[in-house]
């Protein structure tokens, strides 16, 4: 009888401490709960886009708001090279993401779901290949020394630039004179470029050296 009453006590005792332990996987789910709870919801917003860059930890799209303010979001996918300066519907919402490195840093950034195009007014107008040609030729530099101007390589997702050649002429020759780098991201600006040493310089800086 002894016998029984102790082994009775010792099932019971362990019983009480199975009910008695924290129970981790129900934990670690309850968290991972908590902090997409405390995410906003969804968001769509009618947007410009601008830019795409892909050399990141994450692909990016940049957008601009009705307000002319920059919006940057993450994208899963190559945005279409035709949407540039298109006005996009473009559902998206804050999402958790890992920064590269040793310590892996979690942080909240802007997710892209969907987009899609509709029809209207860019809140910024594109900047033409008509006004980058102008604005090259309107250039004192290139107004006194120059007989041609083209385009000779034009923006796209690698890199957010026009580059314009321009040359003297005489008999039956071309001689290239100055090159050029017109940005339209993150704002238009145009740069001298040395082919020589693959270098930029802002107008007013090589014209302070050649002068």
């Amino acid at each position: 009888m002894k016998y029984r009453t102790k082994l009775l006590l010792l099932v019971c005792c362990a019983a009480l401490s199975c009910q008695n332990q924290p129970q981790r996987t129900t934990a670690k789910t309850n968290t991972r709960h908590a902090i997409g709870k405390d995410l906003p919801e969804m968001h769509a917003d009618t947007l410009q886009f601008i830019h795409f860059d892909g050399n990141l930890d994450y692909w990016y799209a940049f957008f601009l708001t009705s307000q002319k303010d920059t919006l940057r979001l993450v994208t899963d996918r190559l945005l279409e090279k035709d949407l540039l300066n298109r006005l996009l519907i473009v559902r998206w919402k804050p999402d958790s993401l890992w920064e590269a490195g040793d310590d892996e840093r979690k942080y909240i950034d802007k997710r892209i779901i969907s987009y899609k195009e509709i029809r209207g007014n860019p809140f910024i107008p594109a900047i033409s290949e008509e006004q980058v040609l102008d604005d090259i030729r309107n250039l004192v530099e290139v107004k006194e020394n120059a007989e041609r101007v083209w385009i000779a390589k034009k923006p796209n997702f690698e890199y957010p630039y026009y580059e314009i050649e321009t040359a003297t002429e005489g008999e039956g020759t071309v001689s290239r004179l100055y090159s050029f780098r017109a940005y339209t991201y993150p704002r238009y600006e145009i740069k001298i470029f040395n082919r020589s040493n693959d270098s930029e310089l802002a107008l007013a800086d090589w014209r302070k050296i050649n002068n």
